[in-house]
């Protein structure tokens, strides 16, 4: 198969079907574009999902929107400490850092199994949410979507806290 490069488009680069489709809008091309050539660790996971492609050379992945899809990549493929060490550099008062937030606690309350961490990790972006609302740095509809989501995570978190507890109660009863 003849390489390409990361600015050529390909029939079958972004889906399986064999329609023609812009390599700009495949959702591996800002993560193919940033990551170092050989030195990264999504470097091979990006070579086997789309093969021949010659990757750019530079320094490290840099804008946040990379980043992000760096970060996708390596929890599609399983790699949780690539992805983060993504979402952690990523943290803070914007969307992305929000995203990031929200992906930190799915991964602590569904595959770390730490739901207390995970809600300790969901306090962060509320207080953040709440500051940036008082200073006006984000939009009132914005506010309440993101703010609902993170209540919603945080209830949930709340309710899987005290189940074991509830648990022991009933084996207590029930003895």
């Amino acid at each position: 198969m003849a390489t390409r490069s990361a600015e050529e488009p390909d029939a079958t680069t972004c889906s399986g079907r064999r329609r023609r489709r812009s390599w700009s809008h495949c959702p591996l091309r800002r993560a193919a574009q940033s990551a170092r050539d050989g030195s990264h660790p999504a470097t091979e996971r990006l070579r086997r999902a789309v093969p021949g492609l010659r990757l750019p050379s530079s320094n490290a992945p840099k804008s946040p929107a990379a980043r992000r899809s760096l970060a996708r990549l390596a929890k599609r493929e399983g790699d949780f400490n690539l992805a983060c060490e993504l979402w952690k550099d990523a943290l803070g008062n914007s969307r992305h850092g929000y995203e990031a937030y929200e992906q930190l606690a799915i991964y602590y309350e569904h595959k770390a199994r730490d739901p207390e961490r995970a809600r300790q990790i969901v306090l962060r972006p509320i207080d953040e949410l709440r500051r940036a609302n008082r200073t006006g740095d984000i939009a009132p509809g914005a506010y309440r979507e993101i703010k609902a989501r993170f209540d919603r995570r945080m209830e949930r978190l709340e309710r899987r806290n005290r189940r074991p507890l509830l648990d022991a109660l009933a084996m207590q009863v029930q003895a």
